[in-house]
């Protein structure tokens, strides 16, 4: 009847409503391995090919980080094997109106914002086309390298497309095991969680009501 539910809820008090997690799948060991293996032979031959070895400033790795201190956001950080730091690339979750007083936090940072703070397709495009490409050495110091932390199914033709016409090899580190092969990945996010944590402080206690 209409009121079954209503009906077995009462007969069964210990039952209780849980938000489901979403929880990343972690291949088995020897998937990693094969994984790994496939990943290093893939970046082996494009070094060797272009002679990248002794070339750090042509090679780039990109990470996201979510952050949730103070601002609700995705930062996007990407640096030079030869310890280039390339400015933040930060997608604020929220009203434009808050961007501004985050921004004076953070004068060295990219904002842009949208509804959810995440990084869709448009955005990784422009941020290759109108900030990555912009701030790395001209088309006469290519091919460069740019290790990408997305799968490959979530770069889209546009993107593929604008890296090959600028010289730029897309390597994706795989799901699953991009925390062993990826040097942005989990320990610079907490250190970059609590360096935002510190300065959103200092600029609250001199700035009251702006965060």
């Amino acid at each position: 009847g209409h009121n079954w539910l209503a009906g077995f809820l009462k007969r069964h008090p210990g039952l209780e409503f849980k938000k489901a997690m979403n929880r990343s799948v972690v291949p088995c060991i020897p998937k990693q391995k094969a994984m790994c293996k496939r990943f290093f032979d893939i970046t082996s031959q494009i070094y060797k090919k272009h002679r990248l070895n002794y070339k750090p400033e042509r090679i780039y790795c990109m990470a996201e980080m979510r952050v949730t201190t103070f601002i609700d956001a995705t930062i996007l950080v990407c640096a030079s094997a030869e310890g280039e730091m390339l400015p933040p690339f930060v997608v604020f979750k929220g009203p434009r109106q808050k961007m501004s007083a985050v921004k004076q936090a953070f004068p060295e940072a990219y904002f842009t914002s949208n509804q959810d703070g995440v990084i869709n397709d448009l955005l990784l495009l422009w941020w290759m086309r109108d900030h990555f490409l912009k701030k790395i050495p001209s088309h006469n110091h290519r091919p460069c390298v740019l290790f990408l932390s997305r799968a490959v199914h979530e770069m889209t033709f546009q993107f593929c497309q604008l890296a090959r016409e600028e010289r730029i090899h897309v390597i994706s580190m795989p799901v699953g095991v991009a925390h062993i092969i990826n040097p942005l990945d989990e320990e610079l996010a907490s250190l970059l969680e609590n360096s935002i944590e510190k300065k959103a402080r200092k600029f609250e206690s001199d700035n009251p009501g702006l965060l």
